[in-house]
Order: C-alpha cells, then structure tokens, then sequence
C-alpha cells in the first residue's frame, strides 16, 4: 500500500514537472511565433503607410472575432490584423484601408492551405483584386479554391466594418470598374533638348491612373541617362516599390530590346510596366521615330519651297526649304546651269533633333556634288538614323535641280 502510495505521488510530481516544462516551451514559442507576427504586421505596416506614426487601438468592436488586431496610421488610414479559417486551418492577414476608403495593402502572413490551390490567396493574382478596391466593392471569390478565398473575403468584411465603426466612413457605392484593365498606353507631353541630352515628360497608364515619368536621354551615344517618376498616381504602399533604385536599373541601356525586358516588381507589376512603357515611349520619340521605326511627321517630304536668291550667268543660288522631322530645314543649292550638274549643297537652317538628325552635315551634303539628274538625286542614300533630315537634303536638291531646268 505504501508503495503503490509513494509511486502515485512519484508520477504526479513528474507530471506536474513535465507538465510546467512543456507550459514553458509553449508560453516561449508562441511569444516567438507572436513577435515574428508583430514584426511582419509592422513590416506591412511601414509599405502601406510608408513613414508614418501608428498606434494600435484595443478599443474597437468586432462581432465576428476575426480582426485580431488593428493600428491607425496617423493622418493616413489603418491596418487591421485579422485571422479566418480557411480548409486546413487558420490564415492570417492583413490588409490595409486608407481614410478614403481604398484598400491600399493585403498581405498573407501566414497560412496552411493546399500548396496550389488555397495558397493562391497569397498570390499577385488575387492580391491585384484587392487592392484598390474600395470598402464598397465586393470581391470575387478564386476559382477551385472558394473555401479558402471566402475565408479571406469574411475576414476582409470583418475588417471594413471595423474600420467603419472607428473612421465613420460610410461605404463608398461600388466602383463602375474595379479592376482596371492592364495598359501598356503611354503619351509624350514633353520634349526638350540641351546639347547632346533630350528629356522627355511621359504619361503611362498604371493601375489607378496614369503616372508621369522624366526620362533623360544621351542622344549623341543612343542611351538611357536617368528616368524620375515625377507623378505617382498609383495604389500608396505597392506601387511605391517602383522607387528610385528600380528606375535608376534603365540608366546606361542602350536598345529598346534592353528596356522592353526590364524585370518588373512582381508585386508591383502595373507601376513597373507603367516605367517600362514610358522610357520605351521616350525611346522612340527621340530615337526609333526619326529613323522611321515610328511613326511619321505630319508632311514627311513636299516639293519645296524653292527661292532663287543669286545668278551669275553660269551658276544659280537656289534656298529651299522642305519637311525634316521636327520642322523644316533649309538648304542652299547651288547648280551649274552650264552643265546641268550640282556644285554644292549646304544647310543653313537646321530643325531637326540634335544628335539624330545633324548627322546629314557637310560630308553627307557633299555627296551630292556632280550629280547631273533627278534620278540620280532622288536615289541618293539616306542615313539609315536620320531619315527625315537626310530625306528633307534630297528633297531640297531635287526642288533646286529642278527649278533650274525650267
């Protein structure tokens, strides 16, 4: 009897030991899970809200019990942390609401769905249809993996009528198109040029709306300098991942081939090809569209505007002006009447592109000395880079030529 005694209380205490160790491993390790949660909803916290003052609010009303936390990003909105059940068990996110009512951020931090199928919540595919929704939109559910994106819809609801409660915001009527469509449009507004640099202002479409771009290029060595993204018109927390390290990567291309395959931020996928679209715009506007690849100018060659200015019996001075890319150049040409035979040719006004179209100088000009027949001037060459200007040279010659033979 004393014995079974004494080994009962044996056991208990072991227990009791055991059991206290195991309480401990467990207290530590959920406060590690716990901290590496905190560090990632700060982590979403600071791309959402970038730079801002948060404080995490206790005082709010849930009846779901599915928003397990929530913060308010001073001046800016806030984030909710919110845990939902999906199909093999709870999957934790956050999502992000501005004082607009725009859901500007969702992340999954941690989940144990069916790798394929329910882990897509966690994807660029369906992330893109959260985000810049508004707390009036719905949101559609993911194809072969309902539970799971239900899951997160319910926890998403939660959420907005939190954020209801607490900003008193009603929600907004739904959007007429919540899902824009990708664009790779993008429009020139702006054109400058000083020495061998031309900067180029261009509008690209990017999820929200469209972002204005400052891309600077060297026209002398057919290369990207810099492009600054001078307007941001996207969703604030993702496409600011398109930042002044992604744009400084176009610096130094040199082909359109090496901007068109520039990597996007796959979570930022319509900012980054909003940039990509611009430079390539840019690109063209200064390069590929005055060796004809884009485009065509209003009046890519005419006749001339043909003056005779001098004569001296033999040989007569004749200003044209015709057409280049830009606007119109003019030569002086001057033709031996004698023997039916160009003596030379000079341009005296130029205005086309710096560094493209100056490439027709004196050595290309000269080309067309001696030459004593139209068909001759019309099958002159071109400069493969400079089109137009070198096609507005044959166009001023042949006028000149053939005024001299009326």
């Amino acid at each position: 009897m004393k014995k079974s005694l004494y080994l009962a209380c044996f056991l208990a205490v072991v227990s009791a030991v055991a059991g206290g160790l195991l309480a401990a491993v467990n207290n530590l390790t959920q406060d590690r899970i716990n901290a590496n949660a905190l560090a990632e909803v700060m982590g979403s916290l600071e791309t959402m809200f970038p730079g801002t003052d948060y404080e995490e609010i206790t005082d709010y009303t849930d009846e779901t019990g599915l928003v397990t936390g929530v913060y308010e990003a001073a001046g800016q909105g806030y984030l909710f942390q919110v845990a939902s059940n999906g199909f093999n068990g709870p999957i934790q996110f956050v999502i992000g609401i501005d004082n607009n009512s725009t859901i500007v951020g969702y992340d999954v931090i941690s989940n144990t769905e069916t790798s394929g199928v329910g882990t897509r919540v966690a994807e660029d595919a369906f992330k893109n249809t959260v985000i810049g929704k508004t707390t009036g939109d719905t949101i559609d559910t993911l194809s072969g993996a309902t539970i799971s994106s239900t899951a997160v819809i319910n926890g998403i609801d939660a959420a907005k009528a939190v954020y209801a409660d607490l900003s008193g915001n009603t929600a907004p009527a739904p959007s007429a198109t919540a899902q824009p469509e990708e664009s790779d449009s993008a429009t020139v507004i702006d054109q400058t040029t000083d020495g061998t640099q031309t900067t180029v202002t261009v509008q690209a479409q990017g999820f929200q709306g469209a972002n204005t771009y400052e891309v600077v290029l060297d026209t002398e060595n057919q290369s990207v300098i810099s492009v600054t993204m001078t307007q941001f018109n996207d969703t604030p927390g993702i496409g600011y991942q398109v930042d002044e390290e992604y744009l400084a990567g176009f610096a130094g291309m040199t082909s359109l081939d090496q901007v068109s395959g520039a990597d996007v931020v796959s979570s930022a996928t319509y900012t980054s090809n909003s940039a990509i679209e611009a430079v390539k715009a840019a690109w063209n506007a200064v390069f590929e569209a005055e060796a004809g690849d884009e485009g065509q100018s209003d009046s890519e060659t005419s006749n001339g505007n043909v003056e005779l200015t001098s004569t001296n019996g033999t040989e007569e001075t004749y200003t044209v002006r015709t057409q280049g890319f830009q606007g119109e150049n003019e030569f002086e040409v001057v033709i031996d009447t004698a023997s039916g035979e160009v003596v030379s040719v000079t341009m005296t006004q130029f205005n086309d592109t710096p560094g493209i179209g100056d490439q027709v100088n004196e050595e290309y000009l000269a080309g067309f000395v001696g030459m004593t027949s139209l068909d001759q001037i019309s099958g002159a060459d071109v400069v493969s880079s400079a089109t137009y200007t070198s096609n507005s040279a044959i166009e001023a010659v042949s006028a000149a030529f053939a005024a001299s033979q009326e």
